[in-house]
């Protein structure tokens, strides 16, 4: 009786660290939405907003930060953008740049880049703009993202439990140390340590 009492200890704490973790990462979220919302409304073409997007309850492991660095330095490149809000929340590392590009070319180079080495899967590129909203892959006729697993799509794979949690992380973490060391062997670690 008293080790069903200490499981169901067990299992209550780790439902309130799940729940708890869940509003953090739904308020981190939805200050997000506020703060491109703000630029939008300023009447700015495009707002890219570039986020890490780790599985698991650690949303910024080491080399997060760096990632967000090298992927914010492509988007300002190729997009001739400006970073206006560059930030750390619950939810990870993300950034706001601003363009005066056209929301769908926008969100093709951030597609590409997305595409662009197995890392770049780590991140999050959403382009939104004044008329046309939040633009999708698919409204440019891509599929959804893939699973870092097996390669179907992320959200189905999510839906139905397919994969074991921490088979996924390990695999987003396997990815964030290639991006390490490579970014690190080319000379290309820009950013801070993490």
């Amino acid at each position: 009786m008293m080790l069903l009492q200490s499981l169901n200890t067990v299992m209550d704490q780790s439902s309130i660290v799940s729940d708890a973790l869940k509003r953090d990462l739904l308020d981190a979220r939805e200050q997000r939405h506020w703060e491109v919302e703000q630029f939008v409304q300023a009447g700015h073409a495009s707002v890219i907003q570039l986020a890490t997007n780790l599985p698991g309850p650690d949303k910024a492991p080491p080399g997060c930060s760096a990632l967000l660095e090298w992927a914010r330095y492509q988007l300002e490149e190729s997009l001739q953008a400006q970073t206006v809000v560059h930030s750390r929340d619950r939810a990870g590392y993300y950034c706001l740049l601003i363009s005066a590009q056209d929301p769908l070319r926008c969100k093709q180079v951030g597609i590409d880049l997305e595409h662009a080495q197995p890392f770049a899967r780590l991140l999050d590129v959403d382009v939104y703009g004044p008329y046309s909203g939040q633009l999708s892959r698919q409204s440019l006729g891509y599929p959804a993202r893939p699973c870092l697993i097996c390669g179907a799509s992320a959200v189905e794979c999510i839906r139905s439990d397919r994969h074991d949690q921490d088979a996924v992380i390990r695999a987003a973490h396997a990815h964030l140390r290639n991006f390490t060391r490579r970014s690190t062997d080319a000379g290309l670690y820009i950013g801070g340590t993490s």
